[in-house]
């Protein structure tokens, strides 16, 4: 299993429209729905519902709101950007 970065980019936009459009929506929540939507490109892309595509596409979607995290985390420190 291995993060698929189409599907890591994917997820990512997919979380920045909701935060855009959906702004009282609790950004808890937005690892999961990334996830989830990972969960469901990765097998449509690779071609089968195999437990290792949903797996990977579930890990990428975390991934991306992780990697957003923390690269948020890092130029917000190092710019002063939030």
């Amino acid at each position: 299993m291995n993060i698929q970065p189409v599907v890591l980019l994917a997820c990512f936009i997919v979380g920045e429209f909701i935060k855009l459009v959906f702004k009282k929506l609790d950004k808890k929540w937005l690892p999961f729905v990334a996830g989830a939507f990972g969960a469901v490109l990765c097998p449509l892309l690779t071609g089968g519902f195999t437990a290792e595509s949903i797996v990977s596409g579930l890990i990428s979607g975390f991934a991306s709101s992780g990697g957003y995290d923390a690269l948020k985390a890092v130029i917000g420190k190092t710019k002063g950007i939030e």
